[in-house]
């Protein structure tokens, strides 16, 4: 593993971890929390503290992993996994707020104020 690719795990906002959590869970349904993990490309702790964290706002939900539910997942036996977390309605009213929100930023002044702050520390 290379240092950006620890940067990336360590300078991550809880915020971002919230959403990137939700976000895979929306687009590719529910799953257990280490298949999370790579979804999100975080590691189990981080993932782990933002799923108990949405659980709390009850964005999603966590569910005993049977058998029954592995056949349908089509998951391994050997999955260690005893739970599986899904999205609830309540999380993607959040992500399509979030979204419409993010539509309205006019990131071009962002973008300048960047650059100028860039400068300035040059």
């Amino acid at each position: 593993m290379t240092s950006a690719h620890i940067q990336r795990f360590v300078n991550r906002s809880r915020e971002e971890m919230h959403q990137k959590v939700l976000r895979a869970l929306e687009d590719r349904g529910p799953c257990p929390l280490t298949n999370l993990a790579y979804r999100s490309e975080m590691n189990d702790k981080q993932v782990h503290g933002a799923v108990a964290f949405l659980l709390e706002r009850k964005l999603v939900v966590r569910t005993v992993l049977t058998d029954r539910i592995r056949l349908r997942m089509a998951l391994q036996f050997s999955s260690s996994s005893k739970n599986v977390v899904s999205i609830t309605e309540k999380g993607s009213k959040y992500l399509q707020m979030l979204d419409k929100i993010e539509a309205e930023i006019d990131w071009t002044k962002f973008d300048e104020q960047l650059s100028r702050r860039n400068k300035i520390k040059r």
